[in-house]
């Protein structure tokens, strides 16, 4: 077995699996196509916080605008794929599909795990 737990889609959800995959000792792999952070990071959670906070302030369109970058810039910056490493998560850029019991392919590369979390994220159902 390549990994004691491979988590698909590195959103909040998938960050915050793996890295608690990770603190209880586990071998981890985070799997994700795009910005580590997903939605939450870029144009969900953070930037809606951050424009109500500026808000809150009186900012000026500018200011607020330039507040979002900050905020967005610090969060990523937790998210990176050279945070997470350091964190002990092994990470891959690419998609995942499932080959069998036990098996995902990442781009191409079969590998094995022992538990899998789905974090893909979701779109709304109207």
């Amino acid at each position: 077995m390549d990994y004691e737990v491979i988590v698909v889609g590195g959103g909040a959800g998938g960050l915050g699996a793996a890295r608690a995959a990770v603190r209880r000792g586990a071998k981890t792999l985070l799997v994700h196509h795009g910005p580590l952070g997903g939605e939450c990071t870029f144009t969900g959670c953070v930037p809606s916080k951050a424009l109500i906070e500026a808000a809150g302030r009186g900012a000026s369109f500018a200011e607020a605008m330039a507040f979002l970058r900050r905020a967005v810039d610090t969060v990523a910056a937790t998210e990176s794929a050279e945070v997470l490493r350091r964190e002990g998560i092994e990470v891959l850029q690419g998609w995942a599909a499932f080959r069998g019991p036990g098996r995902v392919d990442v781009d191409g590369r079969t590998l094995s795990g022992g538990r899998f979390i789905l974090a893909t994220g979701t779109g709304p159902a109207v």
